[in-house]
């Protein structure tokens, strides 16, 4: 249908092939939305794509976010993580 390349109105995403309309709106909807929430991972990104009124599969979501670069952004475990011979004082 369209060849998928956001400039000015995205974030700078291009990719080159077709996609088909609903995907590319579909793409759109959840560039706009990770600019606001770039925490939302594909679970959460398909429930907001749900009450947005737009049913989609978490695959489906999947494979749109890895096409488009995006990924949640999220604090990984025990990154503050002392050394072993730092003494503790209680």
């Amino acid at each position: 249908m369209g060849a998928f390349a956001t400039g000015a109105e995205g974030c700078g995403i291009a990719m080159v092939g077709h996609v088909s309309g609903e995907n590319l709106a579909l793409m759109q909807a959840m560039d706009r939305q990770y600019l606001d929430t770039p925490f939302y991972g594909s679970r959460r990104m398909k429930v907001w794509l749900a009450r947005e009124g737009r049913r989609v599969s978490r695959k489906r979501v999947q494979r749109l976010m890895r096409i488009m670069g995006l990924r949640a952004i999220y604090r990984s475990p025990r990154t503050s993580r002392p050394p072993p011979e730092h003494r503790v004082y209680h």
